[in-house]
């Protein structure tokens, strides 16, 4: 796959969750090559506190190390290790002396192909849009952020969601249920492992 193909299948997934949001994906061209990711909650510096995109809600940065003479039109390397330098969104903080506090959102570094590390980055921004749901719903959010979650973030969490129960069939030929999932891939993972029946039920979450 070619980077810029690459790139827009990011971005897409990234619109997927936070649609009116920006996502930075680019070649870092000095001592080497490396493709950066940087995920923000605002679009552009006039979201952000005092106009400077490091202050922006999101503290996401993803990086794959790329031969050192890489070109932007060359094909990507089939095995790629992903890692994250930092994964957190910021919010209220806990302690009344510091400005900000801070949630971790969980990651997992990944090697393989580019449509791998695609799924893999997509199954993480799911994982950053719950964690920033779970902040609104919390009442966490740090006011300087308040007015652009209500105005942004609050519309786009009314879509309608959904989960995947995996459900097979036991020795005896009852169903049971394997487990909940958020992803219908790993649902069918779940449901279809086994020797015997399975089946994937989706239901929307009220």
């Amino acid at each position: 796959m070619k980077f810029k193909e690459f790139k827009e299948e990011i971005k897409k997934a990234y619109a997927k969750r936070f649609p009116n949001s920006l996502c930075e994906v680019y070649i870092f061209k000095c001592l080497g090559r490396s493709l950066c990711i940087t995920c923000r909650f605002a679009e552009n510096e006039k979201e952000v506190p005092f106009g400077i995109m490091g202050n922006d809600m999101f503290c996401t940065f993803m990086s794959i190390n790329l031969p050192d003479d890489f070109g932007d039109d060359d094909d990507l390397p089939e095995n790629m290790v992903l890692e994250w330098q930092s994964s957190c969104v910021k919010a209220k903080p806990e302690n009344k002396h510091l400005a900000y506090g801070s949630v971790d959102v969980s990651y997992r570094k990944t090697t393989g192909d580019a449509k791998k590390i695609i799924k893999a980055l997509d199954k993480y921004f799911q994982r950053l849009y719950y964690t920033t749901k779970e902040l609104v719903e919390e009442d966490r959010i740090h006011p300087n952020y308040a007015e652009l979650v209500s105005r942004k973030v609050r519309q786009t969490m009314k879509r309608k969601e959904y989960v995947y129960i995996a459900i097979q069939l036991d020795e005896k030929g009852f169903p049971k249920i394997i487990g909940t999932f958020r992803e219908e891939d790993d649902a069918n993972k779940a449901a279809y492992s086994g020797k015997f029946w399975g089946n994937v039920i989706k239901q929307e979450v009220k």
